[in-house]
């Protein structure tokens, strides 16, 4: 296999540039990066593994003042009604940036749903500007990019989570699935047995159906008399009324949910006390994502450590040159913790 010194000679360059063409490096004009990136695949030119790391070791130990640019594509139309949507969002952006700003690149993000924006109108930027690593940040719901409006070939890539469909690349997700067991787990530590699930209609296929299947799996680890029917939710007055009837048919000791539930769960509690109706002691409710000043158990999804690792992969595609749609694409999947409140185990039902 030819090294990069070859690799220099045949082209007639120093190593120094094939080696800083070869990162994407804009102190390298564009069109002998690609000079040279042509002249790598047609030698079979692959780094060592274990040079390229010792090199990137050597590089991350000294200021870099600039490696290059990694561009976020994101489907909304700007960043604060990106940030608003979920906090999720806001904290994977902060990692990707920190931990691109220590390897010495920058981030720019990319706005499809931007006046004037589409996948082709991106791509020649990106293709303009010399940007070679991208990253898709996660949608609000199930999105597509127009595959001939992008020359995939051109760049490094990784996506955030499985919305994004059709993009058959390597992905970093939370392990949703993982979530959900750990909160049955967790709830039954706490003395919780008749654990309800509460799923809203739209997120049951999201997250490759992992929400669901974390469910199934808790499920089939209970005895069959501590099992609840997943009570699937359309936030409608009709649906906070169905919420009510299975409260009273399951009597759950605990449950899982979001937001709207834990709302509703709230006002079932509220009108029982105002109507003088006993329905006994509330059922504890376990949040599927920590939100900040919480008060009740919830699942952290960590997502600072799926930015962080969004970057890392991205930059290892890019030291090694690898450009395009990966023919396996990889998953990579981060486990959330269990956050609980200094509450005592409760023991009580509904």
């Amino acid at each position: 296999m030819p090294n990069q010194r070859e690799l220099a000679k045949r082209l007639g360059m120093s190593q120094s540039t094939v080696s800083l063409a070869l990162r994407g490096s804009p102190l390298i004009a564009q069109a002998t990066r690609e000079r040279v990136r042509a002249a790598a695949a047609a030698m079979g030119y692959a780094p060592h593994p274990m040079v390229a790391s010792l090199m990137e070791r050597i590089r991350t130990a000294r200021a870099v003042k600039d490696a290059g640019c990694i561009a976020i594509l994101v489907d909304f139309p700007d960043k604060q009604a990106w940030f608003d949507f979920h906090l999720a969002y806001r904290q994977q952006y902060e990692a990707i940036e920190r931990r691109a700003g220590k390897r010495g690149y920058r981030t720019e993000c990319f706005f499809l749903q931007a006046p004037g924006m589409s996948p082709a109108v991106i791509d020649r930027i990106l293709h303009a500007r010399g940007i070679v690593g991208v990253i898709l940040a996660g949608p609000r719901t199930a999105t597509s990019i127009d595959g001939p409006a992008m020359a995939w070939e051109r760049y490094a890539w990784i996506k955030s989570g499985y919305t994004w469909e059709g993009a058959r690349m390597d992905c970093v997700s939370a392990d949703n699935r993982q979530h959900v067991e750990l909160a049955f787990a967790e709830l039954a530590r706490r003395g919780r047995r008749r654990v309800g699930y509460c799923i809203s209609r739209r997120m049951v296929p999201r997250a490759n159906n992992n929400w669901v299947a974390g469910y199934l799996i808790a499920q089939r680890r209970l005895p069959a008399a501590a099992r609840i029917p997943m009570f699937v939710t359309d936030p409608t007055p009709a649906g906070q009324a169905r919420f009510a009837r299975w409260l009273r048919r399951w009597r759950p000791d605990a449950i899982i949910g979001g937001m709207t539930e834990q709302a509703w769960l709230a006002q079932w509690a509220s009108d029982a006390t105002a109507t003088g109706h006993d329905n006994g002691t509330p059922p504890e409710f376990c949040v599927r994502w920590r939100w900040p000043g919480g008060t009740t158990c919830s699942i952290e999804e960590n997502a600072p450590v799926i930015g962080e690792t969004l970057c890392d992969l991205l930059l290892e595609k890019i030291i090694h040159n690898e450009r395009g749609l990966p023919a396996h694409p990889r998953t990579v999947l981060i486990q959330g913790t269990w956050h609980e409140p200094h509450l005592p185990p409760l023991t009580g039902r509904i």
